[in-house]
């Protein structure tokens, strides 16, 4: 069964064949004779959702970019303490179960989210994990493979060659807290129904860091599913990265969608995602 959705969608520039598309997330100075902000478009469409409540076993990491795994709720999650010492051992557990070959896992990132969060367009500070931020609105994906591999590196340091010549993978695990998801579930798109020319590599500047993303470009080929009213036990994880070049679905696009006819009552969207690197060790 499927429900419409609306999801926002990178447009294609001509200017990006000799400009490459980026984003600040920073003050630009004053002095700058370029006070652009970005230079990546967006337009919103209509797209069909297909709901897998019935079908949620189906899918898997490798053929599809994306399972659905299930979680016990634990962990109180504005606790930064026991976050760290609950939370990221469950979900690194969970992540062991769940994923074939898991020779180490690094954390490296969370976020929190809440509909009720400021709005998107306000400035956010995106290096505070504290903050909660606004359900993403654009069909994306978190790493660019060359953003994947620096933050290899990174994390990594003198290891990071002897990983990179077996498998790694950036994986996002994903659940809603508090209560089922009503309004602003998560969309994620099959894997397997994008084409390289769907991305749009996107820069992330930052004051510290610079990094890179990938937007889609819509593609009426894309296949888009959410668990309907998902519940705090049941956790998504999806695919960001994958350096097997033959993997059926390296990446999982996402983004959240307003549904149609949810109650005004209904309580605002919250939740955890986790984004770990899984790492196998060559043969």
């Amino acid at each position: 069964m499927a429900t419409e959705g609306t999801i926002q969608f990178a447009l294609w520039r001509d200017s990006y064949d000799h400009e490459k598309p980026f984003m600040l997330f920073m003050d630009i100075p004053s002095a700058s004779s370029d006070q652009r902000s970005s230079n990546v478009d967006f337009s919103s469409a209509r797209v069909d959702v297909h709901d897998i409540r019935d079908t949620k076993n189906s899918f898997t990491l490798d053929d599809h970019g994306f399972k659905v795994a299930h979680l016990e709720d634990a962990a109180k999650f504005e606790d930064h303490s026991v976050f760290h010492s609950e939370y990221l051992p469950a979900i690194e557990q969970l992540l062991r179960q769940e994923v074939e070959e898991a020779d180490r896992i690094l954390f490296f990132d969370w976020r929190r989210r809440n509909a009720a969060a400021q709005d998107r367009n306000n400035t956010n500070n995106l290096d505070d994990r504290n903050q909660f931020l606004h359900p993403a609105t654009t069909a994306h994906v978190d790493q660019a493979p060359i953003a994947a591999i620096q933050r290899i590196k990174e994390q990594l340091g003198t290891d990071a060659d002897q990983y990179l010549r077996g498998r790694v993978r950036i994986i996002n695990v994903w659940r809603p807290v508090l209560h089922p998801v009503q309004d602003w579930p998560l969309a994620i798109c099959d894997g397997t129904t994008v084409s390289k020319s769907d991305f749009l590599d996107v820069d992330q500047v930052r004051k510290d860091y610079v990094g890179s993303s990938m937007f889609m470009m819509k593609n009426d080929s894309m296949r888009w599913h959410y668990l309907s009213n998902q519940r705090p036990d049941e956790v998504l994880l999806f695919k960001q990265f994958d350096s097997l070049d033959n993997a059926k679905a390296r990446f999982c696009p996402h983004s959240s969608f307003q549904l149609h006819g949810v109650p005004a009552d209904a309580p605002p969207r919250v939740s955890v995602e986790v984004r770990a690197l899984v790492l196998t060790k060559p043969l």
